[in-house]
């Protein structure tokens, strides 16, 4: 159990930290983002993933292994796609 708040409370600290340093870098020079076809393909893909982990997990409070292998082929499905395989 403790393993598990460790984990959370990292993932809420970095969610924390990542927009306050990224903030502070822009107010000292300015940041230029360049929107392409990898950046598109996080957009979808994660909040797809995000979605299905949390419907998988809200079913039985845990991922069967048919669950964990069909996140699996979606994220290696994003990958192909991001190094350029698929398209």
């Amino acid at each position: 159990k403790k393993i598990k708040e460790v984990a959370f409370s990292h993932l809420l600290g970095s969610a924390i930290a990542n927009p306050l340093i990224l903030g502070t870098i822009a107010l000292l020079s300015p940041i230029s983002i360049t929107v392409d076809r990898s950046y598109l393909l996080i957009l979808y893909f994660f909040p797809i993933l995000f979605v299905m982990l949390l419907y998988f997990y809200q079913s039985h409070k845990t991922l069967s292994r048919v669950e964990g292998i069909f996140l699996l082929i979606v994220f290696i499905t994003f990958g192909f796609l991001q190094l350029g395989i698929f398209y």
